[in-house]
């Protein structure tokens, strides 16, 4: 199955023994309470340090996202409003999310229309694949008459949507055709190591994948809980509501505080005098949002383009059709002069750094 074969992954189906539902007996587990809402005013949810709303929510008329009294505690409320379809909503954890290598929490769909594919999912990204660098975005969902866990592979250059489904690496159901709606499932992710994650369903069991072939590094901080509903997109209003309690992470690490750094320059020599592009290479995944680099003057900058991988951003000089570089010329770029611009995943600045070329005699 296309190049990403080499991702196969063995499944390891055990049972499953209750958790304690004690904070103390969680954090032997190695959980760490994260959220219950009880510290929430009912309401709008507006982001705060800990949570951001995603901007589809809002922007697409994807959902509302409210705190709730219910079920004798305080929850976070998506209400679907049924305007726009298969687009998701998410809650994203904002403090540290790249130290998360777990996640717990209690889904409860209240309501799901019978024609419309309800999906509460707890989501994340860990890497990309390992020769096409893919996007690959695993998932837990409940759904109204399953509870599923799947890999996906996306291609997140497609247009015009960006993110087009390619291929699942892994896609399984606890149990088919079980009434999910109105019934409270505990679910939980284990993703601390790059060959294997480890999904429990309270009650259904736990199934653990195997990955023979290692992911590429991620790129994009993408740890969430949410919704999605899937139907026809001429049919409007379907009610399709869920509640999430009792979240708990996994962290592993301290938070990234480190400056990215611009590692290397291609060509570092030789440089042709028709040369239209050059590379710069970062030691870890960029935030593609934001550039600053610093050019000489026979080097007009022109388009430039991240790689896949989101490590090496390409410059293109913009006169190459028309001028030759001058022989034997030291060529100097500086990445972010003033100290801002570049910026990695976390939104660490990288540090200013000029890198140098010289063209060929």
């Amino acid at each position: 199955m296309k190049k990403f074969l080499g991702i196969l992954f063995l499944i390891v189906f055990t049972l499953t023994l209750p958790w304690m539902a004690v904070d103390s007996m969680a954090a032997k587990g190695g959980w760490q309470k994260w959220e219950d809402w009880e510290n929430y005013p009912t309401g709008d949810f507006l982001s705060d340090d800990k949570w951001s709303v995603g901007n589809s929510c809002s922007a697409d008329d994807v959902a509302d996202v409210t705190i709730e009294d219910y079920d004798g505690s305080r929850q976070v409320k998506f209400t679907y409003l049924g305007l726009t379809k298969n687009i998701s909503c998410y809650l994203n954890f904002n403090d540290c999310p790249e130290r998360i290598v777990g996640i717990k929490a209690d889904v409860t769909i209240q309501s799901c229309t019978d024609d419309l594919d309800c999906r509460a999912r707890v989501a994340w990204h860990r890497g990309i694949t390992s020769e096409d660098d893919y996007y690959i975005w695993e998932a837990i969902q409940v759904r109204s008459n399953l509870i599923s866990v799947a890999a996906s592979v996306l291609d997140q250059n497609s247009l015009p949507s960006n993110y087009d489904w390619l291929w699942d690496t892994y896609n399984a159901n606890f149990n088919y055709q079980i009434d999910t709606i109105g019934e409270t499932f505990t679910v939980s992710a284990i993703f601390d190591k790059p060959d294997q994650v480890t999904v429990t369903v309270e009650g259904q069991g736990t199934i653990t994948y195997k990955v023979e072939d290692k992911m590429g590094d991620p790129i994009d901080i993408f740890k969430v809980i949410g919704m999605q509903g899937r139907g026809s997109v001429d049919v409007t209003g379907e009610e399709f509501v869920v509640y999430f309690d009792n979240i708990y992470i996994k962290t592993r690490g301290s938070c990234d505080n480190k400056k990215p750094q611009a590692k290397v320059i291609d060509p570092k020599k030789n440089m042709p005098l028709d040369a239209c592009w050059v590379n710069i290479t970062f030691n870890e995944p960029m935030d593609t949002c934001c550039q600053n680099i610093e050019a000489p003057a026979e080097w007009p900058i022109g388009d430039t383009v991240w790689s896949d991988d989101q490590k090496t951003f390409s410059i293109e000089r913009s006169n190459c059709d028309t001028t030759d570089l001058p022989a034997n010329t030291k060529i100097e770029f500086v990445v972010n002069p003033d100290g801002t611009g570049f910026m990695d995943l976390i939104g660490n600045e990288a540090k200013k750094k000029k890198l140098k070329t010289i063209t060929v005699k």
